[in-house]
């Protein structure tokens, strides 16, 4: 698990303003998916969270674990 953590600390340093605004946007969305969990009007919208919120959390764990990456270092 340590080896895990530092894998992730050492590729979260090569982050760029783009990677960084994507990260944030996977989080975010984490609260709005729990938040329309308690709201009628919201459940509309669900799917499309859902389905942004996989693809910036699958872009983010291919940019940080792809193995293009891991042979630059």
């Amino acid at each position: 698990m340590n080896e895990l953590i530092k894998l992730a600390n050492s590729k979260v340093a090569n982050f760029d303003m783009t990677d960084w605004t994507l990260m944030k946007t996977a989080i975010m969305l984490v609260g709005v998916l729990i938040g329309c969990t308690f709201s009628k009007e919201c459940k509309k919208l669900k799917p499309i969270i859902v389905v942004t919120w996989l693809w910036c959390f699958a872009y983010m764990m291919i940019r940080m674990f792809s193995e293009q990456q891991c042979c630059e270092d």
